[in-house]
């Protein structure tokens, strides 16, 4: 290689480089200064250790050359004072004695790099060849790693980096965060000895991949920090492998799913703790239902449920217990009329064994099963009278006896009830404690029948179509006109219940979009208005078909109400999400 390719090479390597070159002749000092001044960036020259060190101490520099023998401070203290603020610092040393003595001591000071003067520009240019290459290399290196260090820290989910005797080696912000770790702290500690780790499962998982050589995942695993006891992670473990397979640490990554878990927990609430959004209807009756129900949630009252059959009164009874006090416990239900009599007891009390023929093991009861929740009695109407004694009794006391038993129970449940029968009457027939009935009857939700809210039929059908789209996995957007008049004045015997099979038994059958006359039950085809006088809808409320309404119609009807989409929908005899959702469908422009 000629030295024009070799001046070349340098100035490449050197053109981002500082120097701080020490030398105190002042001849060689300016001579080299200038040769230098060719290919580095900058070149910072001084005529002793002092100045030098001075100069170090205040700038940023990537090689130091320097002379050893010079007044003031000589190179060996100035090599060693550099080497205190950076322990790997590049150096060459330049001097015009070869003293081996000072070469020993520089060498064990870790300088490797001399040259004697004088000293001809090829000898310099190859040394500073070699070393521009290495201090460029380990550059790339360091931005490598400051790159890398910014994404490890960057990570939302927290990760430790350990080795195979689960020593760890490195932590990132959020597993500070997560997982109440101080990284000063730990490093190079054993991970299952660190007083502030969890071992809730974690250390199981890590070794399992460390012994596998597999990659170990868990979902959910809640923690036991002191500092969040409630707190919630998903853990990934990824084995470090070496070209013989050997692990040689892990990878663990914890993602905080406490939110998540949160979410989960309040939508959970929702969609089960408030059932009363499942009770369809804007009627005045519903309304005053829903008030109710908010009301009773957190009063730990005795509420008796009455209404015929299939209008939805255990939807009550969930409602009220799960969003209440006792939301978190058990919902326990008994049906008193699908139990024979000599069985009823035992299904609600328990029984102790040897009791009767058959008994050969305690059992516990309904009222035991639900302790801390509620017990709902549906058909309370029809618990025989011995039964409604005893059941007296637990409302008086909160306590009961098993079966064979002669030792009472003490039980915290809250009691509903729910019937289809008329109480009062009963209470003059002989066949119901009054004294029990009042004591049931703290609160009283009646839940109207069908054809007392008749208004409440196109929301229920709304609501059922979308329920029912996705169950039968089909496309069906709405009733034809004239079979919805007949769910209309249809007087619904079954309620909710009935309408809910007549829709079903539609849905099966049908096999256009609309569902039509021809689809329906047979006892609905063939019905014609002469019961139960039902108030009907306004004039333009059946149209040309329920969800199947034109866009002329809906068009015409929010200009008339003036683009009020509540009153437009209650003049179609539709909901106003209908309306709103048919106005984007048909891109209605006001």
């Amino acid at each position: 290689m000629t030295i024009k390719t070799r001046f070349k090479e340098l100035k490449s390597l050197a053109r981002d480089l500082n120097v701080l070159y020490v030398e105190d002749e002042e001849r060689v000092n300016k001579e080299t200064s200038d040769f230098l001044s060719n290919f580095f960036h900058y070149v910072e020259n001084c005529f002793n250790g002092k100045e030098g060190l001075s100069k170090y101490k205040a700038g940023s520099f990537d090689l130091i050359i320097t002379d050893i023998r010079m007044p003031k401070m000589d190179g060996i203290e100035l090599v060693k004072h550099i080497k205190a603020v950076k322990e790997d610092q590049k150096i060459i040393i330049t001097s015009a004695h070869d003293d081996s003595e000072y070469l020993l001591e520089l060498i064990n000071l870790g300088v490797s790099n001399f040259i004697l003067k004088p000293f001809a520009s090829e000898k310099l240019v190859d040394i500073l060849v070699g070393e521009c290459k290495v201090i460029n290399n380990e550059q790339e290196i360091e931005k490598y790693r400051s790159n890398l260090e910014s994404i490890f820290q960057s990570f939302k989910e927290a990760i430790i980096s350990l080795d195979s005797d689960l020593k760890v080696i490195a932590i990132n912000k959020s597993a500070q965060m997560i997982c109440s770790f101080n990284e000063n702290e730990i490093k190079g500690k054993k991970i299952d000895e660190i007083s502030t780790f969890c071992d809730t499962g974690c250390l199981k998982i890590i070794e399992e991949a460390i012994k596998s050589g597999e990659t170990k995942e868990t979902e959910m695993l809640k923690c036991n920090n002191s500092n969040n006891p409630d707190q919630f992670v998903s853990v990934s473990v990824y084995p470090i492998l070496e070209r013989d397979k050997r692990v040689s640490g892990v990878f663990m990554i914890l993602k905080d799913e406490t939110k998540v878990i949160r979410l989960e927990k309040e939508l959970e609430t929702v969609k089960r703790g408030s059932q009363q959004h499942h009770i369809i209807g804007n009627s005045t009756a519903i309304k005053k239902i829903h008030s109710l129900i908010e009301n009773l949630a957190d009063i730990d009252t005795t509420v008796l449920i009455t209404g015929e059959s299939g209008t939805g009164k255990e939807l009550i009874a969930d409602a009220i217990h799960y969003t209440g006090v006792r939301k978190d416990k058990k919902l326990v239900k008994v049906n008193c009329a699908a139990l024979p009599e000599n069985l009823l007891e035992s299904e609600l009390f328990g029984h102790v064994k040897g009791a009767f023929t058959g008994a050969v093991s305690n059992k516990a009861g309904r009222f035991e099963i639900a302790e801390g929740g509620t017990i709902l009695l549906d058909e309370i109407g029809d618990l025989p009278l011995n039964m409604q004694i005893k059941l007296l009794r637990v409302l008086q006391t909160k306590e009961f006896e098993k079966v064979g038993a002669t030792k009472g129970i003490k039980v915290d449940v809250r009691i509903m009830t729910a019937t289809n029968r008329v109480l009062t009457d009963k209470i003059e027939s002989g066949e119901f404690r009054e004294d029990l009935y009042y004591r049931l009857k703290v609160v009283e939700i009646h839940v109207p029948s069908l054809r007392e809210r008749p208004d409440d039929i196109t929301l229920l059908i709304e609501h059922l179509l979308e329920c029912y789209n996705k169950k039968f996995h089909k496309m069906i957007t709405g009733i034809t006109g004239k079979a919805m008049k007949i769910f209309l004045e249809y007087p619904w015997p079954g309620n909710i219940r009935e309408l809910e099979h007549a829709l079903e038994h539609a849905f099966v059958v049908s096999d256009g979009s609309l569902i039509e006359i021809k689809d329906l039950p047979n006892d609905l085809q063939k019905y014609t208005k002469k019961e139960y006088p039902l108030k009907t809808l306004k004039s333009g409320a059946y149209g040309k078909g329920y969800l199947g309404l034109t866009s002329d119609q809906i068009q015409e009807a929010l200009e008339k109400t003036g683009w009020n989409k509540a009153k437009a929908a209650r003049m179609l005899g539709v909901a106003r999400k209908t309306i709103q959702r048919k106005v984007t469908e048909y891109n209605l422009k006001e």
